[in-house]
């Protein structure tokens, strides 16, 4: 290390550069993207350091082994910024070897098109430190709601340069930078007062895609589109898995970035790979807006031709058959149809009736496999992607019911998915469009109502033990479960690898609940790495969206602001109880002094009375003062 700096000079046209770049999975597994990226900087880098939070798997070690030079593995903590830190100590005296630094991380998608034209770019800038981005100064800090967040290059890519790493400013930096345990400690602690510490030393930064050309202080997030329009070669992960909410308020729309990204020549199947099995079902749907409205463009029926196509029906007795039959008549010849009797007796009467009307169609009734709700019922073996394209799957036991809630249900659920008279062949051809698709099903009905939308809190911890059993990390919703609402479903078979860990002990579906496993297939297929979608008609999608649009106005009705503002001030007060004084008071607490701060806030909470105990706990504080 030399005592002081040296001017900012260009990279040396016969120039090292050495890239550490932070991994983090839950599994222990290396997303494919990574290796993808990883691939591409083999160009630019001559050497590569992957420095691993947490412990990777033989699969993960096998992966990162072909595209890095090293490996070092660490315990999860402190982020990635910790891990840089790891890094740079475990380099030691090998750094003075390189005339760049490149400190990356995962948490972004590339070469959006190529990493050549920005190297060639910001290696001919004379500069000590260099970002792909950076984020404007904003005032007062978001983080603080008080003082400056001063202009920072954003930390998923910083390039240092020798003359600021071979310093004596450099080392004590990482010296006396503070423990982070949190994500907005590594921004307020790190990312945010980077450059600033080392702008005010005389050191000189450069940005590649500066936020003063886009009308936003931070356009990763904001203006996605334009940066990789302008040749940035990053996409960053987060904008296309932020909370719904945000991203509407803002009209940031992941669905057209998707677009962007592929239309520039990105492998789009590792982004929807990677957010499978990372972001929840509903989050994803609602991000990525995958919901498929039928509307009158035929689909091509050669997509069908080539399918093998099965079906399972689950019936509760025979009374079920003639619904049934109608939509199983649309199947090809060469089906396979798979009638699951409920019920050993009504086995024989199923058999004539299935056999009789669909003479064309390979029929086989077979008893239901005990009382476990298993995703297939029963037909496990028609997962084999070796013998079957496309398995469509109708739990019959929505037909039972004849008052208004089960007929709008039966008929959202059905025609949304079948309803069309090329239904099956548009299936066939979503499946072999899109490689990562693996299961399509109807959108929760919104007109009728859905017991299970209410028991989700409760339910919610069934889910999430069913898959830490199964071993699926894949996160679990939080408000609301996007799941098949009645057992109607199509599916690719190499996306239920993994079905056989769902089979439960649990008792039959009870009439207007979710079974579990329905509950539980689209984590299944994420896991996999396959993402689901949702279709409809045009029908049901106009009936849906004016009886959301006009019951979310009235549930809104009573506050203030955009939508986003609105919903968090209703999760900030959360729910009002019985509206007695007591649950008053605290709704206030909760919404003027989340933070916990008001010396009221710990004496109400211990409270099991009802006013004359508040008014006691009153008169103590203010006797108090």
């Amino acid at each position: 290390m030399t005592p002081s700096r040296q001017p900012a000079v260009a990279f040396p046209a016969d120039g090292k550069r050495l890239l550490v770049y932070v991994v983090y999975d839950r599994r222990g597994d290396v997303g494919d993207y990574i290796v993808h990226a990883l691939r591409a900087l083999r160009a630019h880098a001559d050497r590569i350091l992957v420095v691993v939070n947490g412990r990777l798997t033989s699969a993960g070690r096998g992966s990162l082994s072909e595209v890095a030079d090293e490996i070092l593995e660490r315990d999860n903590h402190g982020f990635d910024i910790e891990a840089q830190r790891e890094a740079l100590t475990y380099l030691g005296s090998s750094i003075d070897d390189y005339d760049e630094i490149v400190l990356a991380n995962d948490t972004w998608y590339g070469p959006i098109g190529s990493f050549t034209e920005v190297f060639e770019r910001m290696d001919a800038t004379a500069a000590d430190f260099w970002g792909m981005t950076d984020h404007r100064e904003q005032v007062p800090n978001p983080f603080t709601g008080a003082g400056v967040m001063h202009r920072h290059l954003q930390s998923f890519w910083i390039a240092v340069r020798r003359s600021m790493f071979a310093t004596e400013q450099w080392r004590r930096y990482w010296r006396d930078l503070a423990p982070i345990t949190s994500y907005n400690e590594a921004i307020l602690f790190h990312e945010s007062v980077f450059t600033e510490t080392f702008t005010a030393q005389g050191f000189i930064a450069a940005v590649a895609f500066p936020s003063s050309d886009y009308p936003t202080e931070n356009a990763t997030i904001f203006h996605a589109d334009l940066l990789m329009r302008d040749g940035c070669p990053l996409l960053k992960r987060r904008v296309l898995f932020h909370h719904p909410t945000f991203l509407y308020r803002h009209a940031i729309v992941p669905r057209d970035i998707l677009r962007v990204a592929r239309e520039l020549g990105y492998p789009t199947e590792l982004i929807m790979r990677d957010l499978a099995r990372n972001v929840a079902p509903r989050t994803l749907n609602a991000d990525l807006g995958l919901l498929d409205v039928r509307g009158t463009a035929a689909a091509a029926p050669e997509a069908l031709s080539a399918a093998r196509v099965a079906m399972v029906v689950v019936a509760m007795s025979p009374g079920h058959v003639d619904s049934a039959l109608t939509w199983a008549s649309r199947f090809p010849a060469g089906s396979r149809i798979v009638v699951v009797a409920a019920r050993d007796e009504d086995r024989a009467a199923l058999i004539e009736a299935w056999g009789a009307a669909l003479p064309g169609l390979a029929v086989d009734v077979r008893p239901a496999a005990g009382p476990s709700t298993h995703p297939l019922a029963g037909a496990e073996d028609l997962a084999d992607p070796e013998r079957v394209d496309l398995l469509v799957r109708i739990d019959a036991r929505i037909w039972d019911g004849d008052d208004n809630e089960h007929r709008a249900l039966r008929r959202q659920q059905l025609e949304s998915l079948l309803g069309p008279q090329d239904a099956l062949a548009w299936l066939a051809e979503a499946f072999s469009r899109e490689p990562g698709l693996g299961l399509v099903f109807p959108p929760t009905p919104y007109v009728g109502e859905l017991p299970e939308a209410i028991r989700w809190p409760a339910t919610r911890g069934r889910v999430a033990a069913a898959a830490e059993r199964a071993r699926i990390h894949v996160p679990i919703d939080e408000f609301g479960p996007l799941a098949p609402a009645a057992g109607v479903w199509a599916a690719r078979p190499e996306a239920m690898a993994g079905q056989a860990e769902l089979t439960t002990d649990e008792p039959p579906m009870a009439p207007g609940s979710w079974a579990l496993s329905d509950l539980m297939l689209p984590y299944l297929v994420a896991e996999c790495g396959f993402h689901s979608r949702t279709v409809t008609t045009a029908e049901h999608a106009a009936l849906a969206h004016t009886a959301i649009e006009y019951s979310l106005d009235r549930l809104l009705e009573n506050t203030y602001g955009y939508r986003l503002e609105q919903i968090q001030f209703l999760q900030r007060a959360q729910w009002r109880g019985q509206a007695r004084a007591i649950d008053l008071v605290k709704m206030h607490m909760r919404i003027n002094h989340p933070d916990g701060s008001h010396p009221l806030l710990p004496l109400i909470r211990s409270l099991r009375g009802g006013i004359g105990s508040i008014r006691r706990v009153v008169r103590s504080v203010i006797g108090g003062r």
